[in-house]
């Protein structure tokens, strides 16, 4: 079975803004963290008008020793 691999830097942007939202809740010495972050930049740079667009979610799980 072969690989193979194809270097798109040239096809998308490398810069990106966005905007984040997201909650956090502490419960003792636990945390919980959620965000979503939508990218507002079109990504794409080939000039074929493709809506290329950035979007991350995060979690996160904390526990406090202190």
């Amino acid at each position: 079975m072969g690989t193979s691999s194809t270097d798109i830097k040239s096809t998308l942007k490398s810069l990106d803004f966005g905007v984040v939202a997201g909650a956090g809740l502490d419960i003792k010495k636990f945390s919980l963290d959620v965000r979503y972050t939508m990218g507002l930049s079109k990504l794409d740079n080939t000039g074929a008008g493709l809506e290329l667009k950035n979007g991350v979610f995060g979690a996160m799980l904390g526990y406090s020793f202190l």
